[in-house]
């Protein structure tokens, strides 16, 4: 393919990590299929360089594509730099176990498993129903023994009941749920069906295969909700606190994760798209607050919350939230052009989403833990009876089958106001 490089535009307000001048020229030397116009040519010109075989590009346009291809740093964008986490814990708990990850080829959960793959481990064992990603990760990491997939849905109760067994883990890590809070808000009984029943039939399959360790990924949007998402998740992080108190001989954790800097189908690679697009940015609301981790710190802290008894329930030091106006000129000015309000589309609140999203209850005490930026959330509310946690389980089972939307979104609502 041939190229005609027009280097004239005045979107290019600066070039932070290219420098145009210098990348133009070494183009031109290397390669004789680059041609380098300072305008845009006449029809003549135009006409004589698409016979010639060229394609006609800007160099704002060139890299703005070249710059929004990947996922930035997260130290770059967010102004912090990740939490550091040393290995000695990580590898004297794990060394030797057999690990269990739900959603493990997921965004948040195949980087657990690339972390666990790191350690000293002796089996890891993904269950997830994403066929592509999953191609994905066994191509990856099929060379490795200790790497094993299974293709299944944690709704499929009795094939994940036996998938454990046979199994036999340390640890089951419970990643997989859903997450897209506009989605869930159309369909709520999916919320029920995934996110609790599902954490649910996770348990049990973990009590029935007298695993010693349960971990619950949980999210700041369970925190005072106001979404279908947020409920879910909620309800099924009180099952997981009541169940801590009646189930025997397994330590089930909780850990609340914030946003994950760049995962899949967030905002970070959305905007990045539309950057490339040469699109308006959408946006909801310029001034909504969102905390954000990156994948590496967030993964790394759910490893090692596993391997502390200091409590049930989890949350992480994030920083400073951020508004997503700030986040999306950041993002912007990084790949090299000037932030303008004018380029952004503010859609609205999709339904379902907080102007600031939150990390803990007025009911939940943080403590510092002996791990720096690793935060004990002590839960001064009455967990759930046995009874009870029975009762939610039955009554959203029922409604999310035979219930229209409104009324799943009332039971949701009488269990979490």
């Amino acid at each position: 393919m041939k190229f005609a490089i027009i280097t004239n535009d005045e979107q290019i307000a600066s070039l932070s990590h290219i420098e145009s001048s210098q990348l133009i020229s070494t183009l031109s030397h290397i390669n004789k299929n680059i041609c380098v116009l300072d305008h845009y040519p006449d029809s003549n010109t135009l006409s004589q360089l698409i016979e010639e075989g060229f394609k006609i590009i800007r160099l704002s346009d060139l890299i703005r594509q070249a710059g929004a291809t990947a996922i930035p740093n997260f130290s770059d964008i967010m102004n912090r730099e990740e939490n550091p986490i040393s290995n000695e814990d990580l590898t004297n708990f794990y060394e030797d176990k057999t690990v269990f990850v739900t959603g493990g080829e997921g965004f948040i959960g195949s980087e657990i498993v690339n972390n666990l793959l790191q350690l000293p481990i002796k089996k890891v064992v993904i269950y997830g129903h994403g066929e592509n990603s999953a191609n994905a990760l066994c191509q990856k990491h099929d060379h490795d023994k200790r790497f094993e997939f299974i293709l299944g849905d944690i709704r499929d109760n009795q094939k994940l009941l036996k998938s454990v067994k046979d199994s036999k883990p340390n640890v089951v890590f419970h990643a997989a749920a859903h997450k897209h809070v506009p989605v869930l808000e159309s369909y709520p009984e999916e919320a029920i069906k995934t996110n609790v029943i599902g954490t649910v039939n996770t348990i049990e399959a973990a009590i029935a295969a007298s695993v010693e360790h349960f971990v619950l990924v949980s999210t700041d949007k369970a925190v005072n909700p106001i979404s279908a998402l947020g409920a879910s998740k909620r309800i099924a992080e009180k099952i997981c606190l009541a169940m801590d108190e009646f189930v025997p001989n397994m330590h089930i954790t909780t850990v609340r994760f914030g946003n994950v800097f760049g995962s899949v189908g967030s905002v970070v690679p959305i905007f990045l798209e539309q950057i490339a697009n040469n699109t308006p940015l959408t946006i909801t609301d310029p001034t909504m607050l969102r905390y954000f981790m990156s994948v590496t710190e967030a993964t790394r802290l759910v490893l090692l919350a596993v391997t502390t008894e200091e409590g049930n329930l989890f949350s992480f030091d994030m920083g400073d939230s951020i508004t997503i106006s700030t986040l999306a000129q950041r993002l912007v000015e990084y790949i090299g052009f000037k932030f303008d309000i004018k380029d952004v589309n503010i859609i609205g609140n999709r339904g379902g989403e907080k102007d600031a999203e939150e990390l803990t209850y007025s009911f939940e005490q943080i403590l510092a833990s002996k791990h720096k930026n690793l935060y004990a959330l002590r839960n001064t509310d009455l967990p759930w009876t046995q009874e009870q946690v029975k009762e939610v389980c039955d009554t959203l089972s029922h409604v999310m089958i035979h219930g229209s939307r409104i009324e799943i979104l009332e039971s949701l609502q009488k269990y979490i106001p």
